[in-house]
């Protein structure tokens, strides 16, 4: 049975953020770039891009690192990339319907929620959020969606008051009030 908490080895779940990132990037990026997107240092950044380059899972060049064609299609991005396909229409035609910008997130081994995909509302005043950040999940509506569909004993995990910060004088952080 799938489980929502840490049960990853840290640079595993490395590889395959970066891994993933590539197979949605649609041009090569920079160490500098990787590092920021994915929150880690550049030395590690370094050391994972040069190992996956070695090993034959990325491509060097003067514009920076991409991933080959050969695996871009089904093989790296697996489920992520087929639901960001099927995702993308949808998330368009709401922000078209309703005016207001939609977002589709998951959530992170360390309880964040990363945003992969966007379509931002027509409207001239609207609400946009960058895709690089990562927020903490009981800030946000789509954590709190995400708590609210787990089964009860990891959401409880998971909203353990040592687990939840303060990110806004208006941030709730106990969980009886979530």
């Amino acid at each position: 049975m799938f489980t929502y908490m840490n049960d990853s080895v840290k640079s595993a779940a490395r590889v395959f953020d970066l891994l993933e990132l590539f197979a949605m990037a649609s041009e090569p990026m920079g160490v500098s770039e990787l590092a920021k997107r994915l929150a880690l240092p550049k030395s590690s950044a370094q050391a994972l891009l040069l190992t996956l380059v070695g090993r034959g899972y990325l491509t060097r060049s003067e514009r920076g690192y991409a991933l080959p064609m050969e695996l871009r299609a089904d093989w790296i991005g697996g489920i992520r990339a087929r639901l960001l396909g099927i995702a993308r229409p949808v998330m368009d035609e709401m922000a078209q319907t309703s005016g207001e910008s939609a977002f589709i997130g998951m959530l992170t081994s360390d309880g964040r929620v990363r945003f992969l995909a966007k379509a931002v509302s027509p409207r001239e005043v609207r609400y946009d959020a960058s895709l690089e950040h990562l927020r903490h999940a009981h800030g946000t509506s789509i954590g709190l969606a995400m708590f609210a569909h787990m089964p009860q004993d990891d959401a409880e995990r998971w909203l353990r008051p040592s687990r939840l910060v303060r990110v806004t004088p208006h941030t709730v952080v106990d969980p009886r009030n979530m």
